[in-house]
């Protein structure tokens, strides 16, 4: 009766070079995925999508004219799909006016500019801008002041 061999395998450890390889894979695969849980959770605070800005008013985002003695409305509201925690704030050339913020994924904010003296014949660039601490999304009204 013959007996047959299984040949000789060499027992060398891998080499350093296979090592850094597979941690670079590793790493990469964690890293450019978001730490996605096998659950299929986020591990991120913010989300992936931007705000959505689901009303405004006034609608056109275009020049609005701000009468003399009197005010502009202004109001804006909308959610985030997958964010909870918002950050607002409303800002009249680079001038904060006001902020808010809610931790239930939801905004609706208002604001009333007033005409005064000092602006009468000016123009101005009213922004609001709402963030989920990553994305931001921005609306723009050009303003007049009579």
């Amino acid at each position: 009766m013959t007996q047959t061999r299984a040949p000789e395998r060499s027992h060398r450890p891998p080499s350093p070079q296979a090592g850094r390889c597979l941690l670079f894979v590793a790493m990469t695969l964690v890293l450019g995925s978001g730490c996605i849980f096998l659950d299929g959770t986020d591990d991120t605070v913010d989300g992936g999508y931007a705000p959505i800005v689901e009303s405004s008013f006034p609608a056109d985002s275009g020049s609005q004219l701000v009468p003399t003695d009197s005010f502009l409305s202004f109001s804006v509201a909308g959610s985030d799909p997958d964010s909870l925690y918002l950050e607002w704030d409303w800002q009249l050339d680079g001038e904060l006016l006001a902020l808010g913020s809610s931790d239930d994924g939801s905004y609706d904010s208002a604001l009333e500019l007033p005409w005064t003296a000092d602006l009468s014949g000016d123009f101005g660039e009213l922004r609001f801008a709402v963030t989920d601490g990553r994305y931001e999304t921005d609306l723009y009204w050009s303003l007049s002041f009579e």
